[in-house]
């Protein structure tokens, strides 16, 4: 039985994984996986995407700005079992929405699914660490951030 996305969302309490179509991406592309973080009483989320172009990302932060490079966060398999190849989460790009906007963000034509509902402690703080580390994101969003020591 698939649980509807509204569901899904909002049952959002802590730094999670999700997996879905971002209506704003090319219609070829695929669908992608979410650290999705709430914030503000949990009314409010923040997003930042996984990417598998790993050496595109550092090659590209290393030219524009180097200090960025150190807010990728690498993943694999032993990470999350779902990924099949060396990955990351860039922690400069991220983006705040409301819960009720995610669902506008997501494609109808393809499912959204909470991959992991609970992520491991130690990648939370590598999470909040690169972001707070970040010299691209706005410190207001830094200051909504969950603080983990």
């Amino acid at each position: 039985m698939q649980i509807p996305p509204i569901v899904q969302i909002n049952a959002i309490k802590d730094i999670c994984v999700c997996h879905f179509k971002d209506k704003s991406h090319r219609p070829e592309g695929p669908p992608h996986f979410y650290i999705i973080i709430p914030v503000n009483s949990a009314t409010d989320l923040i997003l930042t995407m996984v990417t598998s172009q790993v050496q595109r990302k550092k090659d590209y932060y290393s030219k524009t700005n180097p200090r960025a490079v150190q807010s990728l966060v690498a993943l694999d398999g032993n990470d999350f079992s779902f990924l099949n190849r060396q990955s990351l989460i860039d922690c400069n790009s991220v983006e705040l929405l409301a819960k009720a906007d995610l669902l506008k963000k997501c494609d109808p034509a393809h499912s959204f699914e909470m991959k992991v509902p609970t992520v491991p402690e130690h990648v939370k703080r590598q999470i909040v660490n690169a972001i707070n580390s970040s010299p691209i994101v706005k410190p207001f969003i830094k200051k909504l951030l969950p603080s983990r020591q």
